[in-house]
């Protein structure tokens, strides 16, 4: 697929899904999947690699929870990165938010840095590191995570990242009743959880999206 072909699909995929791309964040997303696709000839980044599909399953899905959250101003802890998602796509689109990208696999950490650095994303950093040993007080607005695990495994974890008000966000595939229905004891009575079903544009895959918020004492 030709750059332009697939800045083309891109736009139009976003509209169509009710975002707004400028066409300064898509060329950003166009370069971000030059270099991830160029890294995973010799790194095992990810799976999906196909142009159309990283626009879908990779981009789109990160920024499609904006439908449902406002990340402006936010600062942002993406748990368990990977290749940078949801976090840098997220930073693309809103430049005032502000993202650490949470990654314990050093080859992963590697291409983290670098797409930073390609991309001039000042909004960024790179912590290589399990989140549960992140080195800083509970201080993000926004502890988010794609997939990682089960729900009350990552909430044990992101509870830690996030200041008094902060919220938890998780993306699933199909909505996990049980992992849900596992976050209900005693000790997580002042937990409200929000549930959102949509499908990814094109591709028509199930998501789901869990905003959960403790309420500290």
């Amino acid at each position: 697929m030709h750059n332009d072909s697939w800045l083309d699909f891109f736009i139009n995929s976003a509209t169509g899904a009710g975002l707004n791309i400028t066409p300064k964040q898509a060329e950003l997303f166009l370069r971000y999947m030059l270099e991830l696709i160029e890294w995973n000839r010799t790194t095992n980044i990810t799976r999906i690699t196909e142009p159309r599909a990283v626009a879908i399953k990779h981009f789109l899905d990160s920024i499609l929870i904006t439908r449902y959250i406002d990340i402006s101003r936010a600062t942002i802890a993406d748990v368990g990165s990977g290749g940078g998602f949801p976090g840098i796509p997220l930073a693309i689109i809103a430049p005032d938010c502000s993202v650490v990208v949470m990654e314990s696999v050093g080859k992963k950490c590697a291409f983290l840095k670098h797409a930073v650095r390609s991309l001039q994303l000042s909004n960024v950093d790179v912590y290589h590191g399990r989140a549960e040993a992140y080195p800083a007080p509970p201080t993000f607005d926004l502890a988010v995570s794609r997939a990682l695990g089960a729900v009350p495994d990552f909430y044990a974890i992101a509870r830690k990242l996030i200041k008094p008000r902060g919220r938890i966000v998780c993306m699933k595939g199909r909505l996990p009743v049980n992992e849900i229905e596992a976050l209900k004891n005693p000790e997580n009575d002042m937990l409200k959880i929000d549930s959102y079903s949509y499908c990814l544009p094109e591709q028509g895959n199930e998501r789901c999206l869990l905003i959960l918020t403790p309420c500290f004492t």
